[in-house]
């Protein structure tokens, strides 16, 4: 799928610290994909230098302290003892569950693998997405030989493979930096995709659509978009037959309590690219006021009001059928997505106490498959 969206270069996202007493509060929470056990190493507030500064120290979130939008730091030693703040955060280390299931056959043709993924999880290389190895039965990911001399992609996963979708369509040169840097895009691939909230309250009464549009011309000759036909998500997906210079909306209806705000990326299972739908960012008023989704109302995505374009399919070369995932993110407050977004690793080198209902934090997600065939 295609969207005219902005696609921020991959980049260590910055968390606010904030010292209430003698504690330290992480901005940032579930909601932000963070879990038992994410590390963060601490620097002085000031973001462009914060790499090239001695850290402050290192601190642990524990799965007790984690909210839905911020979160309850420990330290790690005694490096934190008399830290100043205002400071940074960055995360160095994800907390459990979502490690890359991988599986890597016991051939001396895979060395290369091998060695790529020792290098990304000493503290040589840190990365903050981790995998560990399995046997195949468990894996969701397989990295084998190919008669060329490179590596393909097997992919493993239910939810990929119900619909026909077994490799990857790209391979690998046995390189120990570039299987590096898509090791790591896959891992922070993957952690995103499954990091999920569910919430019935969201998911039974947010109602999402996705249909075809057709053009017009209004009184002024602007060319503008109008739903037609049917709602294509059905049975939890969507399915779509591909046609040149299609396009697609959306309407959202939310039945919740809640004033809640919305952003929307799409996880394309072809190249491990994340590309934002919607705005992730919210610097302003304005900003926040273009994903608002309050209660009772209705809002569209790229027709209508929206300022989002029109969604466009798109189908890799010598493929016939893909599928990715369109990924909702609800929440009582606007919540910074900035550092989800990347690049296809194979396109781009170089990845690198009680609270009263009424005020009560409250969040979800909503995964959504998109299966594209050619006609």
């Amino acid at each position: 799928m295609l969207f005219d969206a902005k696609l921020h270069p991959p980049t260590r996202y910055c968390y606010g610290i904030e010292l209430q007493g003698m504690v330290y509060i992480l901005k940032g929470g579930r909601a932000h994909g963070i879990t038992d056990g994410a590390e963060f190493t601490l620097y002085c507030n000031n973001r462009d230098a914060a790499l090239a500064q001695e850290p402050l120290g290192v601190m642990v979130a524990r799965a007790s302290k984690i909210k839905a939008f911020t979160s309850i730091l420990e330290p790690v030693g005694n490096h934190t003892t008399g830290m100043k703040v205002p400071a940074v955060a960055i995360q160095t280390k994800v907390g459990v569950p979502y490690d890359l299931l991988i599986h890597v056959p016991m051939d001396t043709r895979c060395m290369p693998v091998f060695e790529a993924i020792a290098r990304e999880i000493s503290d040589v290389h840190p990365n903050p997405y981790t995998f560990r190895l399995v046997g195949k039965d468990k894996a969701k990911l397989e990295i084998v030989p190919d008669q060329r001399g490179a590596f393909s992609l097997n992919v493993l996963e239910k939810r990929a493979t119900e619909y026909g979708i077994t490799r990857i369509p790209h391979s690998v040169a046995p390189d120990v930096d570039d299987l590096g840097k898509i090791l790591r895009a896959i891992s922070h691939y993957h952690f995103h995709l499954n990091a999920a909230h569910p919430n019935n309250q969201i998911m039974d009464r947010i109602t999402i659509s996705f249909f075809p549009l057709s053009e017009d011309y209004d009184d002024d000759g602007n060319l503008v978009f109008s739903p037609t036909g049917v709602n294509m998500y059905q049975g939890g997906r969507i399915e779509i037959e591909f046609e040149e210079d299609c396009c697609y909306g959306m309407r959202l209806t939310n039945r919740t309590p809640w004033d809640l705000y919305f952003s929307c990326l799409f996880f394309d299972n072809t190249d491990f690219s994340i590309t934002a739908v919607t705005e992730l960012e919210y610097q302003s008023s304005y900003s926040r006021e273009l994903n608002s989704l309050r209660k009772g109302s209705v809002t569209q995505i790229g027709y209508g009001d929206s300022s989002v374009p029109p969604i466009q399919v798109d189908i890799p070369e010598g493929m016939d059928l893909s599928i990715g995932f369109l990924k909702f993110y609800f929440a009582t407050e606007a919540v910074n997505l900035v550092h989800i977004p990347q690049q296809s690793p194979f396109h781009a080198r170089g990845l690198n106490n009680h609270v009263s209902n009424k005020n009560h934090p409250v969040w979800g997600t909503v995964l959504i498959p998109v299966i594209q065939r050619r006609s």
